[in-house]
């Protein structure tokens, strides 16, 4: 026969403090950014767009770079594939020649 013994928790439990520490932290960090921030909210914002778009730009150039990459590689496994199905087949015919079939039922 098992006992299950459980003890009782006095107070919140160590992921509750863990958690209330990070929202805690990061409500200080967000008033504490917007109070020391060196431009005004529009400029902010103008900064933001202009930032986005260019980085928008960079992931599209990149896409591209990468998309080249795949297609190069996705020619090469395709006509390494057709040649190996090729030499399959060829194996496959010469050891078929001179073989007779015989099907009975």
């Amino acid at each position: 026969m098992r006992f299950i013994v459980q003890r009782k928790r006095r107070g919140p439990s160590p992921s509750l403090i863990a958690l209330s520490a990070f929202v805690a932290g990061a409500a200080a960090g967000t008033v504490a950014a917007l109070l020391m921030a060196p431009a005004s909210g529009h400029e902010t914002r103008t900064f933001l767009r202009r930032r986005g778009r260019a980085l928008a730009r960079e992931a599209a150039a990149q896409g591209a770079e990468w998309r080249k990459h795949v297609d190069k590689m996705k020619s090469a496994a395709t006509t390494n594939l057709k040649q190996a199905s090729d030499v399959v087949t060829s194996r496959v015919m010469d050891a078929l020649d001179g073989t007779t079939l015989s099907v009975s039922r």
